[in-house]
């Protein structure tokens, strides 16, 4: 055998064997790939490893989320028994105390039920015709309780991170803000209707019944807004504490601030009635005889009616007036007698059209409402656009003339039957002329001050 040479025992050159390409044919990715691997394995591991601590934050987070739904449930599943037994408490002691009442106490426990259920909004209907006029008064006990009930669902669901040490329950890290918000209003508002359409049943009588339909569209409405009311309560102190807060702008806040004001002149303007007119409501406290007892559930009960009251008294400042009945109506101008009702509050109703030196004093309300709401809407946008400006005032008064005319809808409605159909302001036209009025103030602020928002004139320095 031939002796090889000892070139035959060099190794190949890189690359020149069998299945391989040339060094300098061989692409980057290749590389790339081969540098890369220790990185995706190092994923891998780390993916893996995770996936038990993973599961388990998943697992507290499910866990703390059904700890803040069943607390938010209890929160609201006991606010509509503490109203209706605090209306209840109230009947009873008046019933107890008063021994010339032939009422049994099943009675006056359904008396209280209906009360409760005509806070609500429900239709009450008795013998001598329906009674659709809502208590205010009264309505503002589930508003209270409601907004109590979504101002706890809020924390222990985690909108409120700051005030977790208030819950029972950590905050959880919500997977979409609006998602967790309709589940805080849906867990307020649903256990609530439930339990007041129950009571509508329960408490139905030949002589009072109250529609169940009725008394539940009307606890959805006023747990909707309570719920909603207590959660940006819960949010807005939220973020108070951590710093976070903006104070509240656009049109819809100037609007608020609008609508408040004409509420304001109201009451003030109901409080001078009252003083001016105390003897006439003494009169008619006398000319009752109710007795310690029975003036103590007559007081009541025109307490009850105050907020009524003083929305009819707001609906008189924007120059619509309010009806007294049938034939009645009262406003600035003009005052038809009609039947007021035995409640001696009434006598402070205006007997005669206001004197025409005092008529300008009712444009002062529309100036101040107007003059806010340009204030507001001034110190939240800095854009010197007119037509902007214009818009905004133009939705802050709609804001505002929405806002009197739900009030209006809601104070007003019928007492039993004949001339006693018909009580309240008119919504639509009391919620124009406060618009109106918001309006022409606004202007009139913006003129008198010269503030009025200009387009910007770009002009060149100054050389």
């Amino acid at each position: 055998m031939a002796a090889r040479s000892p070139e035959s025992f060099r190794p190949d050159p890189p690359g020149s064997g069998e299945g391989h390409q040339p060094v300098g044919n061989r692409r980057p990715t290749d590389r790339l790939g081969r540098a890369a691997r220790p990185v995706r394995a190092a994923r891998v591991w780390a993916r893996a490893a995770a996936r038990p601590a993973r599961a388990a934050w998943v697992r507290a987070r499910a866990a703390a989320r059904a700890d803040g739904d069943l607390s938010g449930a209890v929160q609201a599943l006991l606010a509509a028994p503490a109203g209706i037994v605090l209306v209840e408490i109230v009947v009873l002691v008046v019933w107890l105390a008063d021994r010339s009442s032939q009422a049994s106490a099943p009675t006056a426990l359904r008396v209280g039920a209906d009360l409760w259920l005509l806070g609500h909004g429900g239709r009450l209907h008795l013998p001598e015709g329906p009674v659709t006029v809502i208590p205010l008064g009264i309505t503002a006990i589930p508003l209270l309780l409601t907004a109590r009930a979504g101002f706890r669902f809020a924390v222990d669901a985690g909108l409120a991170p700051a005030l977790a040490g208030l819950g029972h329950s950590l905050p959880v890290p919500p997977v979409s803000r609006r998602a967790t918000l309709r589940r805080c209003v849906a867990g307020v508002s649903v256990p609530y209707v439930a339990i007041v359409m129950i009571v509508a049943l329960v408490a139905d009588d030949r002589a009072a019944r109250t529609g169940p339909l009725s008394a539940g569209v009307g606890a959805a409405f006023v747990s909707v807004i309570g719920a909603l009311a207590g959660i940006a309560l819960a949010v807005g102190r939220s973020r108070r504490i951590l710093g976070e807060a903006q104070p509240a702008r656009g049109a819809a806040a100037a609007g608020a601030v609008a609508a408040a004001v004409y509420l304001g002149a109201g009451a003030l303007g109901l409080a001078v009635c009252v003083v001016d007119h105390a003897g006439g409501i003494a009169r008619g406290m006398s000319a009752l005889r109710p007795g310690g007892v029975g003036g103590v559930g007559l007081v009541l009960t025109q307490v009850a009616l105050l907020p009524n009251l003083v929305i009819w008294a707001a609906a008189y400042v924007t120059g619509s007036g309010f009806a007294t009945g049938v034939a009645g109506s009262v406003s600035p101008l003009d005052v038809h007698a009609g039947a007021p009702g035995d409640l001696p509050i009434l006598a402070a109703v205006p007997a005669s059209p206001m004197p025409v030196p005092m008529l300008p004093l009712l444009l002062v309300v529309p100036l101040v409402a107007g003059g806010l709401l340009g204030g507001v809407l001034g110190r939240s946008s800095r854009s010197a656009d007119a037509g902007a400006a214009v818009v905004r005032i133009l939705v802050g008064a709609t804001v505002c003339g929405a806002l009197v005319m739900a009030a209006a809808r809601l104070s007003g409605g019928t007492i039993g039957s004949g001339e006693l159909i018909g009580f309240g302001p008119e919504p639509l036209r009391t919620g124009a002329l406060a618009a109106l009025g918001t309006l022409a103030g606004a202007g009139a602020r913006a003129i008198v001050a010269g503030r009025w928002p200009r387009r910007s004139v770009i002009t060149e320095p100054a050389a």
